[in-house]
């Protein structure tokens, strides 16, 4: 009868330790599962949002590109200038606000030359820009040359 209790006490022991015990690490590691549950959810809709603005920045850019894609394969070089300056001209108020918007997603490291590759591309177009009666002469190839200057600007525009 004694080693009967001896064993009950022991096994009512265990049980109670099980639970002092089992607990608090239980707690522990729920507690650790749902941070990272939380951290990963946070880290996907940043991710996310991201490309969303990258797809939204991209497509500010996508028209001037076409546009120039398209002046470019055109017969006669200066056939259409007007209708590009005027093209660049009026889309630079959208590239702006592009640019304006998607700065917070670059990172701070690349701010500077970020603003920079905006600035050349803004006074091009607000300064030359494709002008029927005083065509690029300073450059070569001018449509290459406003081209260049919005893949210098996408070029922060990275999908994660």
């Amino acid at each position: 009868m004694t080693d009967t209790l001896v064993g009950a006490y022991i096994g009512v022991g265990g049980v109670i330790l099980g639970a002092i015990l089992a607990g608090p690490i239980a707690y522990y590691y729920s507690r650790k599962l749902v941070l990272q549950t939380h951290r990963n959810a946070i880290e996907t809709i940043q991710i996310s949002e991201h490309n969303k603005s990258v797809a939204s920045f991209r497509a500010a850019f996508a028209p001037a590109l076409a546009f120039l894609y398209l002046a470019k394969k055109q017969k006669t070089p200066s056939e259409g200038i007007t209708e590009i300056d005027k093209f660049l001209r009026d889309s630079i108020s959208g590239h702006a606000t592009a640019i304006e918007e998607f700065r917070f997603f670059v990172p701070k490291s690349e701010r500077t030359a970020y603003q920079q590759a905006w600035e050349k591309y803004r006074y091009e177009v607000c300064n030359y820009g494709f002008d029927a009666e005083n065509f690029r002469t300073d450059v070569d190839k001018p449509y290459e040359t406003f081209e260049n200057l919005i893949h210098n600007i996408l070029q922060f525009a990275k999908e994660k």
